[in-house]
């Protein structure tokens, strides 16, 4: 078996080396197994917005106004596999953000 620390090694050993894509489909693994492993996930109550309300003026906000939540949620999920296979670093910050909320 592998320890916390061990793999915490592993995955800043690859986020220093150049970022090819065999160095990303590892990186992607190790965040997996460092995810289900390593990180509490907290029971929170869905939201449960059918369809999404005014929340700014930017091209984001404007364009999913009124359209059904599970629609842009299910958007947003795609570019979150996206990014974690493109920028993992960029997605577990993210990730982290929004959990902060």
């Amino acid at each position: 078996m592998f320890s916390q620390a061990e793999l915490e090694k592993a995955i800043k050993d690859l986020e220093s080396k150049s970022k090819s894509f065999s160095d990303c489909e590892k990186l992607s693994a190790l965040y997996t197994v460092y995810d289900h492993h390593f990180t509490q996930k907290e029971s929170k109550t869905a939201y449960t917005e059918t369809f999404i309300d005014n929340y700014g003026d930017n091209e984001f906000f404007t364009i999913i106004q009124g359209r059904e939540a599970v629609g842009v949620w299910a958007v947003m999920n795609e570019l979150m596999m996206t990014l974690q296979l493109l920028n993992p670093k960029l997605y577990h910050a993210t990730l982290r953000k929004i959990d902060s909320l």
